[in-house]
């Protein structure tokens, strides 16, 4: 049985113990997402009020609005699973 995983340009954005996939893919999918938002919100000219996407590639972040204060979209198993600022960004994202 083949799992499934939400993707974007065929990018992997989750991981499973049957299924493990690096988090090289899963930054960089996160990446094209972040993209996605900040093209998408030019467009449209939308002002971010609390949170606004900052693409770059892996390394992508959400900055908050006001104090300017970066939360990553990017880690690795050893650097997330602990890391609140990783969980913060997926939900401003």
């Amino acid at each position: 049985q083949e799992e499934s995983f939400a993707t974007v340009n065929g990018l992997r954005l989750g991981s499973l113990p049957t299924a493990p996939v690096e988090w090289d893919e899963i930054n960089h999918g996160l990446g094209e997402c972040c993209l996605l938002l900040y093209v998408c919100a030019s467009k449209l000219r939308y002002s971010f009020r609390v949170f606004r996407p900052l693409p770059q590639a892996d390394c992508s972040h959400m900055q908050r609005v006001g104090n300017g204060e970066l939360l990553p979209l990017s880690g690795s198993f050893r650097t997330t699973v602990f890391s609140s600022s990783f969980n913060n960004a997926l939900g401003a994202l």
